[in-house]
């Protein structure tokens, strides 16, 4: 049987990023590309979106059960009892309860196709309240709840970022249509300006967030924590250069041959992606350890 600390890791990697999916993949289609050109990646994502809601949901039924495993010693002290005390005499049992209606209210609305502003409301909510069970419950008080808020603004920029690229990559590869090369700027020329804010915001709470967890710049770099953080932030800053790139093709190449500049842009989102995995990889492994 899968000891509890890797399930933890694992369920924690898929509920955040299947709601990181949800929340930029449907704010993606609430504003930037709401018309001709989202509208077929949408229809195509339906099945993916359903896919993710249900796998939000079933990984925070294996992170409930890997935490009462974690905290009783083992799998075989895993009872009703403990689940119970868990749930309702604990921070990390409070926080599950409130991830756990969301999530539930955010499978309701995909599944039953409500309007993609709730569902896409509903999946921030489910994806900022991962703050809730944060390293921000090291904080009492005023600095507690700041804390928690630049969390919480951390991982919804992030998720506005990242997620937004799956709906970007499926739109990019319907452009070859001559036709659909106005509306494909359009669209580019929103995502950017968004991608701008969303990168600012990830940046300024990443460099707010170290100074809180650490009370200044860290100095351990050879902890396992410190190392990951290392690492993701290396991934983040590749990331960046890519969006950088893309930034650049689109503002000086897409007068001249704006097909090849399409197909371009397309790659770099796609390891973009590939990067933002990663991070969310190391992001479930090191919010399971202590900072020092």
């Amino acid at each position: 049987m899968i000891a509890p600390q890797p399930l933890l890791v694992a369920a924690r990697l898929a509920c955040d990023a299947a709601a990181s999916f949800l929340f930029g993949a449907g704010l993606f289609f609430v504003a930037v590309a709401p018309g001709q050109v989202g509208g077929v990646a949408a229809a195509r994502l339906r099945w993916p979106m359903l896919a993710a809601v249900l796998l939000a949901v079933a990984a925070l039924l294996a992170w409930l059960v890997a935490e009462a495993a974690s905290a009783g010693g083992g799998w075989s002290a895993v009872d009703p009892a403990l689940l119970r005390v868990l749930l309702l005499a604990t921070p990390i049992g409070r926080a599950w309860l409130v991830r756990a209606g969301l999530a539930l209210l955010t499978a309701g609305a995909v599944v039953m196709a409500a309007r993609p502003a709730v569902a896409t409301a509903l999946a921030g909510g489910l994806l900022a309240s991962v703050a809730l069970g944060g390293h921000a419950v090291m904080h009492d008080g005023w600095l507690g709840d700041l804390h928690m808020t630049n969390d919480a603004v951390h991982v919804l920029a992030g998720a506005a970022w990242a997620g937004g690229l799956v709906p970007l990559v499926l739109c990019l590869g319907r452009c070859a249509d001559r036709t659909l090369l106005a509306p494909a700027r359009q669209m580019l020329l929103r995502f950017s300006v968004m991608g701008q804010v969303a990168v600012a915001l990830v940046v300024a709470t990443g460099l707010a967030n170290t100074l809180l967890v650490f009370g200044g710049w860290p100095q351990r770099w050879a902890t396992a924590y410190q190392l990951l953080l290392a690492l993701k932030i290396l991934l983040v800053l590749g990331m960046i250069g890519l969006a950088l790139r893309n930034r650049s093709a689109f503002r000086n190449r897409f007068g001249g041959d704006a097909l090849a500049t399409l197909r371009s842009i397309r790659r770099a989102a796609c390891g973009e992606l590939a990067l933002a995995a990663g991070v969310l990889m190391l992001v479930a492994v090191f919010g399971t350890l202590s900072p020092q």
